[in-house]
């Protein structure tokens, strides 16, 4: 009797961006990692991490991006098709803060038209030094309808709510194909997937013949 094979993990990509210094590769660590590592480090250069979830008996690859490079960020290809998105800024850096307000009604505009776009305010940790008011900046993503969350990447502090809440919103909305187990291949054909092809097509026959004999 043949055996039923799992299916694979339902693979689902988020993507990160945002201004330099702002925690988007430390959001991907923290994130993956459950660890903190600052965006500056210069060995830590890394394109995507992954994260395995299980969940109501199924499993589940995230692969959470972020851009190599500010050129990579702006193009139009890096947020192409991607229905998790994910903008990231310092609440404590006027750059990064500017950035984000002058940028607010395209951060976006590359994205999938049904993607959940979710706008993080980092450094919760540094509250002493915020720069811009929390009410402020769910006032201006309200308005794009972006979902505005506050975490500290250094602390892991609300880190796993949001990506829980992400998480689940995005499979309810994209809930995927029924996943079905898959057979393995046929018995006949895997047993002759070691036979030389130039031993010619009379040898694999006749292999195939006994292996039906002995079934």
């Amino acid at each position: 009797m043949e055996s039923e094979q799992p299916a694979k993990p339902r693979l689902i990509k988020y993507k990160v961006f945002g201004p330099k210094n702002s925690g988007r590769k430390s959001l991907v660590f923290r994130y993956s990692q459950n660890a903190f590592k600052r965006d500056e480090v210069p060995t830590f250069d890394i394109d995507f991490m992954v994260k395995i979830l299980n969940k109501n008996g199924k499993k589940y690859q995230i692969k959470i991006f972020r851009p190599k490079s500010d050129e990579e960020m702006g193009s139009k290809e890096y947020l192409k098709g991607i229905k998790m998105v994910i903008y990231i800024f310092d609440i404590t850096n006027e750059d990064s803060i500017n950035h984000f307000k002058q940028n607010i009604e395209k951060l976006f505009e590359n994205a999938d038209k049904n993607a959940f776009k979710y706008v993080l305010g980092n450094k919760l940790d540094l509250e002493e030094q915020r720069k811009i008011k929390e009410d402020e900046a769910k006032v201006l993503c309200e308005k794009y309808k972006y979902i505005y969350r506050e975490i500290s990447c250094k602390s892991g502090k609300n880190i796993n709510e949001v990506f829980d809440e992400a998480f689940e919103q995005y499979i309810k909305r994209f809930p995927g194909k029924k996943e079905e187990s898959k057979k393995p291949e046929n018995k006949i054909d895997e047993d002759l997937k070691d036979v030389n092809p130039l031993e010619g097509g009379e040898k694999v026959e006749e292999i195939k013949a006994q292996l039906k004999n002995i079934k």
